[in-house]
């Protein structure tokens, strides 16, 4: 190993370089400690009340697996409408142990985030810089992305905590260290990740990508951790590909099929521009650049190799994420998993300056940072979270006697009208919606990845006796959003057997589910009841 791999700069070189407040004591890095906590405090104040509606997708998968043994969104039907199947194990044994189910999902995501704390910090201490420095870092974890999504109920930061450790294995063999059992560890990890989200299996083969070109290894060393980085996670896909195929007769989640009938062309525009709304969220992704310029002139080879493979793994994420088109959820969601990645990238470049270059980085770092978090827009819960659980009390109330509805809003409406049986229009939990062809785009709600399905004369075969017109609060026919509703329209058969209901909309939170719209609801839900006999 070379002298500049071994020779480490001096424990914290910029606190003697600058004083935050000169002859007061209080040095740079008691100021970054400060300004993290700060911003910390910042971002949970605007977003602690923030919960997203499809998280009561999986919840109500959840929480009928604790209460009648079934991972199924209706009872007796499977289909798989989730891909966060580790999420759901988690939340349901809290579930069965009388924790409420958003409270559950909220619990589990805060463990995660304790443990993707204490991992990143484990990352950030990869190199000798001044504590500052380290803080700065951490910014990536301590931010928007991360904490918006603990209390969104869905499980982007259990697969953040889960691949940071497995990064934290990588990034040693990375650096030379040749014991095998890393990398199996890390496939490990790599697979519970999967199990979570099935796209972090993107950042295993990513990684395994990184070793094989930059370990500090020989080459036939590289290949066997290549080859075990990806071991265990395979081994964990085929199993799960098996199982799932045993049980809902499918090679792959119906999330898949359901969002595949947005051309390529539109999902990378969608994608290009979800990137350039995220960005700004995430300040560390801009050090990226200056992390190249510095490959040149650098002699520390651990930070170089580190920041090259960091980087690989997270150009490849996000090739990826503009492929499927973004999201249509609020702070980055897809972003969170890249969040362990962002810090080895802060603390690589830092650790490539000198002293007084990496605290100026870090104070940047920190001030972008906390400008982010000062111009949030503070969160509530989204609308179909707020006016879907409203929809679905009422629909509890006024129809004791179970129903089957036919609904484009799949999470609050059903989670809370739980003894109703749904159909989920837009086919994320219904298999024959999920892989019904579709041509070009009714309305603006289609080009939205997800969103693009419907099958009027499938939903009309099953004889709903309620279709929900639209979003949660139900529109009239004379406005169609969805595909199902514009369909609805050239079908003879739902203007002769389904009349429209006009309720009065009652706006008090439901589920402690509140946003400012309440304040301006319109006053009405709309929906329409079947007024002909069921086929037999």
């Amino acid at each position: 190993m070379s002298a500049s791999e071994t020779s480490q700069p001096p424990a914290d070189p910029s606190d003697t370089a600058i004083k935050t407040v000169r002859g007061s004591g209080i040095t740079f890095s008691t100021t970054a400690v400060i300004a993290l906590f700060t911003i910390f405090g910042i971002l949970l104040w605007k977003i602690r009340s923030f919960f997203h509606d499809d998280a009561l997708i999986s919840l109500r998968y959840a929480r009928n697996l604790a209460e009648h043994s079934q991972l199924v969104w209706n009872l007796g039907e499977y289909a798989e409408g989730y891909t966060n199947l580790l999420h759901i194990l988690l939340v349901t044994p809290l579930i069965m142990a009388g924790i409420g189910p958003m409270l559950a999902a909220q619990f589990i995501n805060a463990a995660a985030f304790l443990g993707l704390v204490v991992i990143a910090w484990r990352l950030a201490q990869s190199f000798a810089m001044s504590m500052g420095a380290k803080v700065a870092a951490m910014c990536a974890v301590i931010s928007a992305p991360v904490l918006t999504w603990v209390f969104g109920g869905l499980e982007p930061v259990l697969v953040a905590a889960l691949v940071a450790g497995a990064y934290v294995l990588a990034f040693r063999v990375l650096q030379g260290d040749n014991s095998l059992p890393l990398s199996l560890a890390a496939s490990g990890l790599f697979a519970a990740a999967y199990l979570a989200r099935p796209d972090a299996l993107i950042g295993n083969f990513a990684m395994g990508l990184a070793l094989l070109a930059f370990a500090n290894l020989p080459v036939r060393r590289r290949i066997v951790h290549f080859v075990a980085i990806g071991s265990m996670s395979a081994l964990i896909l085929c199993g799960h590909i098996v199982v799932r195929h045993a049980i809902y007769g499918e090679l792959l989640p119906l999330t898949f099929y359901a969002k595949v009938g947005v051309s390529t062309g539109t999902r990378l525009m969608l994608g290009l521009e979800y990137l350039r709304e995220s960005l700004p969220l995430l300040p560390t992704l801009f050090l990226l650049p200056v992390g190249a310029l510095l490959l040149r002139s650098t002699d520390n080879l651990k930070a170089k190799r580190a920041f090259l493979a960091a980087s690989l793994v997270a150009l490849i994420s996000l090739c990826y994420i503009t492929w499927a088109g973004g999201d249509h959820m609020p702070n980055a969601r897809f972003f969170v998993p890249l969040t362990p990645l962002l810090v080895i990238i802060a603390v690589s470049i830092m650790a490539m300056m000198t002293p007084m270059m990496h605290t100026a980085t870090a104070v940047a770092l920190i001030a972008a940072s906390a400008l982010t978090a000062t111009m949030l827009e503070r969160l509530h819960a989204d609308n179909a979270a707020v006016f879907g659980a409203i929809m679905g009390k009422h629909l509890a109330d006024t129809y004791p006697e179970p129903l089957t509805i036919a609904v484009a809003t799949a999470g609050a409406t059903p989670f809370v009208a739980a003894h109703h049986t749904f159909i989920d229009t837009l086919g994320l939990n219904d298999a024959h919606i999920a892989k019904h062809p579709v041509g070009p785009p009714l309305g603006f709600a289609q080009e939205i990845p997800g969103h693009a399905k419907g099958d009027a004369q499938y939903v009309l075969r099953r004889a709903p006796d309620i279709i929900v017109f639209g979003p949660a609060t139900g529109f009239t026919a004379q406005t169609p959003v969805f595909r199902m509703d514009f369909e609805l329209l050239d079908e003879p058969e739902f203007f002769e057997c389904y009349q429209l209901v006009t309720r009065e909309i009652d706006t008090t939170p439901v589920l402690g589910l509140y946003n400012t719209t309440l304040e301006t609801a319109g006053p009405w839900l709309h929906y329409y009841t079947r007024t002909c006999p069921k086929p037999s």
